[in-house]
Formats: structure tokens, C-alpha cells, sequence
């Protein structure tokens, strides 16, 4: 299994806001990109997606794709949104930076306060 889907495990109720965790594990690359698709799906609905990457052993172009994805979804619903990435080692990060793609997420040290807090940027 790639991961785990835990909608609303910990719900955000600032401002009404409901809060998505999805945990992801394993290699997230080209052989597991449906079951990938299907998890980032389940954050369409979310005000704030949260991704919970920390037993993520490895990541390629596959998985970058699936976060621009995720944000054209969320941000064709023209409403406030976060994407929070949690437990991202530091290889991930860098991985983000080269692609430049760290600018559609915020980092957070802690699942629950990715959760809790509101939205603190209108992308």
C-alpha cells in the first residue's frame, strides 16, 4: 500500500476550515502513480490538504507532477487554500527546490499544528 487516506483525522475548525491529512509511504515514482492519483484526489475537497510525507523513502517526477496537479485543482475552485507538507526529509526538500515547486506548499514541522493553524497565504 502507498498510503493512507485519514480525512478529517485532524480537523481544523479555525475559520471553518476543514483540514485532509493524507500519509504517504514507500517510493512514490512511476509504479505507483494510480494509487498515488487516487490519494491525492482525496484532497480535492479540502480547504487545507495536508501531506504527510514522512515515511516517503523516495520521490520522482511522478510525485512532483501530482502536487502541481493537486494545486490546479484546488485552485480552479477559485477559494482560499493550503497545501501543508509534513516530515519531508531533507532530500524531498531539495528534491522541491530544484523543481521549484516549494513555492505552492508551506512546510510544517507538526501534523497536528499543519492541521490547526488557518490559512496563513492566499495562493
Amino acid at each position: 500500500m502507498l498510503g493512507e487516506f485519514r480525512p478529517g483525522s485532524m480537523p481544523s475548525k479555525k475559520g471553518g476550515l476543514q483540514a485532509v491529512v493524507v500519509a504517504l509511504f514507500g517510493d512514490l515514482d512511476f509504479g505507483s502513480r494510480g494509487d498515488l492519483r487516487e490519494r491525492m484526489q482525496a484532497l480535492d475537497d479540502a480547504d487545507v490538504a495536508v501531506l504527510d510525507l514522512s515515511g516517503v523513502a523516495y520521490a520522482d517526477s511522478t510525485f512532483m507532477n501530482a502536487i502541481v496537479e493537486l494545486y490546479k485543482r484546488l485552485d480552479r475552485q477559485k477559494t482560499a487554500f493550503a497545501i501543508r507538507v509534513v516530515g519531508a526529509a531533507p532530500q524531498l526538500r531539495r528534491l522541491f527546490g530544484i523543481s521549484q515547486i516549494d513555492s505552492l506548499f508551506e512546510y510544517w514541522d507538526s501534523l497536528e499544528e499543519a492541521c490547526k493553524a488557518g490559512i496563513v497565504t492566499n495562493p
